[in-house]
C-alpha cells in the first residue's frame, strides 16, 4: 500500500458544471438544488478532513525518568520498517490546515509518582518560520490523585467540569493562530514534559494524542477551482 500525500485541499465535493446558469451565475439560489444524481445541482463544496495519530508506549514514558521544572521536550514519532530499515515518522500538519480537535487517548491505566506532571502540546515549524518558536495548543495535567482512566478525551471538553476532561485550550491569540496553523511552513507535533522530582515519573501506562484537521491551501483558502467561461465541451471537472 503506498502513501498519498495532497499539496492542497480535497474537497468533499464540487459544485456540477453540467448546468451552465449554476456555474456562470454569481447569485446563489435555493433553485440550483436537486435530487442527488440529477447531475445539475449544488453539491457540497466542504474540504475534507484528515487524521493522524501517535502512541507513546509504556517503555517511552518509563523512559522520562525523574522529571522536574525543566521540560523535556520530545517529538513522538511511530515507525515504519522496510526490511532492515526503520524510518521515524512525527506528526506533522500541513501548512495552512485547520485543526478542528485534539485528542487525549489513555490506552492502557496510568501510574504516576503522585505529583503534578504537566504534558504541553505543542506545534513547531521551520526555522525562520513565524512558528520556529514551539507554540502550546492545550496542555494535559495528571496527578495519582486524578488520573483519567482508559478512555478518548477532546480538546473540546475543556470547559467541562470533570476531572476527566484533561485538555486545556490556551486562551491567548497565538495558539489559535497556530490552531488555523496558516503559514508558509508545515509544523509537527512536539511535547514538553514537566513534573516534580519523584523516579519514574511513570511506572506504567500508554497514551497517544490523534490530531483532526482539515487540509486548505498554504495560505489558509480553500475553493473549488472556477471553471472556464464560456463553457465549452469536453466540460472539466471544478476540483
Amino acid at each position: 500500500m503506498g502513501m498519498q500525500t495532497f499539496l492542497g485541499p480535497t474537497l468533499a465535493g464540487t459544485q456540477k458544471n453540467t448546468n451552465t446558469a449554476v456555474v456562470t451565475s454569481n447569485t446563489p439560489s435555493a433553485s440550483f438544488l436537486s435530487s442527488y444524481g440529477t447531475g445539475n445541482s449544488y453539491r457540497n463544496t466542504g474540504a475534507g478532513d484528515a487524521l493522524q495519530f501517535i502512541n507513546l508506549p509504556t517503555a517511552t514514558l518509563t523512559g522520562y525518568g525523574t522529571l522536574s521544572a525543566t521540560p523535556v521536550v520530545t517529538i513522538p514519532t511511530y515507525s515504519v520498517t522496510n526490511g532492515s530499515a526503520t524510518t521515524n515518522y512525527p506528526i506533522v500538519i500541513p501548512a495552512g490546515s485547520y485543526i478542528d480537535n485534539i485528542d487525549f487517548n489513555v490506552t492502557s491505566a496510568l501510574t504516576t509518582a503522585g505529583t503534578a506532571i504537566t504534558i504541553a502540546v505543542q506545534l513547531i515549524g521551520a526555522s525562520g518560520s513565524t512558528y520556529a518558536t514551539a507554540q502550546t495548543l492545550a496542555n494535559v495535567t495528571l496527578t495519582s490523585a486524578s488520573l483519567p482512566p482508559v478512555g478518548s478525551y477532546s480538546l473540546t471538553n475543556a470547559a467541562s467540569a470533570s476531572q476527566y476532561s484533561p485538555i486545556i485550550a490556551n486562551n491567548s491569540a497565538t495558539p489559535l493562530a497556530m490552531l488555523l496553523n496558516t503559514g508558509p511552513t508545515d509544523a509537527l507535533l512536539q511535547l514538553s514534559i514537566t513534573g516534580t522530582g519523584t523516579t519514574p515519573a511513570f511506572s506504567a501506562g500508554t497514551i497517544g494524542f490523534a490530531f483532526s484537521y482539515v487540509v486548505r491551501n498554504p495560505d489558509g483558502s480553500w475553493y473549488p477551482v472556477t471553471p472556464p467561461n464560456p463553457l465549452s465541451p469536453p466540460i472539466p471537472a471544478t476540483y
